[in-house]
C-alpha cells in the first residue's frame, strides 16, 4: 500500500513538473516570422533569393541571377536566370534554446513562366530557386544566437564577417540548410531598402581605371569607395517619402538620393550638383572582397 502511495505521489510530481516546464518553455510559430524579409545572397552582386512566410507555413518567393557575360546570338546583353516560387514548411520542434527545426514540405514554381525567352537583347531562363529544396530539414536560428554556435557556412551567408570580430551574437533570424550549406537571414523590411541594395558605379567611369563605387546594404549602412585604392567613407541611409537620405560619416553631412526603376540608376544630389550611379554587377571574385568591407 505504501509503495502504491509513493508511486502515485511520484507520478503526480512528474506530471506537475512537466506541466510547469511546458508553461515556461519558449514558444515559436510562423506568425513570429511573417513580418520579415528572408534573403539569401552574397551581400552584393547579381543574384539573390527572397522569400516571405505566412502564418500557416506557406511561403512565396523569387530568385534572380544575372549573368551579363553569358551572351549568344540574339542576346548580346547577357542572360538572366530566375523564377517565382511557392511552397509549404512545417515547424518540427525546438532543438535547443537558440534553434528550431523546420521541414520544407513542398516547393514548386509558379505556373505561367516561360522556360526560356529572348527579349530586348537578353535571354531569360526559368530555373529552380537557389537556397531551398523540398524534403530538406532546415535550422531556424533565433536573434541572439552566439556566433560560436553557428556553422561556419552560415556565418558566411549571414554576412557576419562584415561586422568584424566584435560581433558575438546573431543580430537577426537565420534559416540554414545543413544539407545544401545555404542560409537565409530574416530581417524587418527597411523602407524600400531591398530595392537599392547593391553596388553602384559612377556613370561614365570604367572598372579598369580608378572609379567611385557606392555600396548600399540592407541594414541601412554602406560605403563610398574610390577604387582601386579601396579607401572608403562610411555612410548610413534611411528611407523618406520623397526618396532616400544618405549620411556620410556623420548626420551633419547628408545628401538626397533617388532611384529610377526603369533605368536602374541612382541619382545623388548635394547642393546644386547631381551624381548618377549605375548598377555594377560584380564578378564572383569581387564579391568575396565585398564581404570584407
Amino acid at each position: 500500500m505504501k509503495r502504491l502511495i509513493c508511486l502515485t505521489l511520484m507520478a503526480a510530481m512528474l506530471l506537475t513538473a512537466a506541466m510547469a516546464a511546458a508553461e515556461t518553455a519558449p514558444s515559436l510559430s510562423f506568425a513570429d516570422l511573417t513580418d520579415l524579409d528572408w534573403r539569401f545572397s552574397s551581400g552584393v552582386g547579381a543574384w539573390y533569393t527572397f522569400m516571405w512566410l505566412e502564418e500557416d507555413g506557406t511561403f512565396t518567393g523569387e530568385f534572380h541571377d544575372s549573368e551579363m557575360g553569358e551572351t549568344g546570338e540574339g542576346y548580346p546583353d547577357g542572360t538572366v536566370y530566375g523564377c517565382l516560387f511557392h511552397g509549404k514548411m512545417t515547424l518540427v520542434g525546438q532543438v535547443d534554446e537558440y534553434s528550431w527545426k523546420i521541414h520544407v514540405d513542398a516547393l514548386d514554381l509558379d505556373e505561367g513562366q516561360a522556360p526560356e525567352v529572348i527579349e530586348d537583347g537578353m535571354r531569360f531562363v526559368t530555373c529552380d530557386p537557389y537556397g531551398l529544396k523540398a524534403g530538406n530539414d532546415m535550422l531556424l536560428y533565433l536573434p541572439g544566437t552566439p556566433v560560436e554556435k553557428l556553422p561556419e557556412d552560415f556565418v558566411f551567408w549571414a554576412h557576419l564577417y562584415s561586422f568584424g570580430e566584435d560581433m558575438k551574437e546573431l543580430p537577426y533570424y537565420g534559416l540554414y540548410d545543413p544539407q545544401e550549406e545555404t542560409g537565409f537571414i530574416g530581417e524587418q523590411p527597411y523602407g524600400r531598402g531591398e530595392v537599392i541594395v547593391g553596388a553602384w558605379r559612377k556613370e561614365g567611369e570604367e572598372a579598369a581605371e580608378s572609379y567611385s563605387l557606392l555600396i548600399l546594404k540592407n541594414d541601412g549602412t554602406g560605403e563610398l569607395l574610390q577604387l582601386p585604392e579601396q579607401t572608403g567613407v562610411p555612410l548610413a541611409w534611411y528611407a523618406e517619402s520623397e526618396g532616400w537620405t544618405v549620411c556620410f560619416a556623420s548626420p551633419d553631412v547628408t545628401v538626397k538620393m533617388t532611384y529610377n526603376e526603369e533605368t536602374d540608376r541612382l541619382t545623388v544630389t548635394e547642393g546644386d550638383q547631381a551624381t548618377v550611379y549605375c548598377r555594377d554587377w560584380w564578378t564572383e571574385s569581387e564579391l568575396f572582397f565585398s564581404e570584407s568591407l
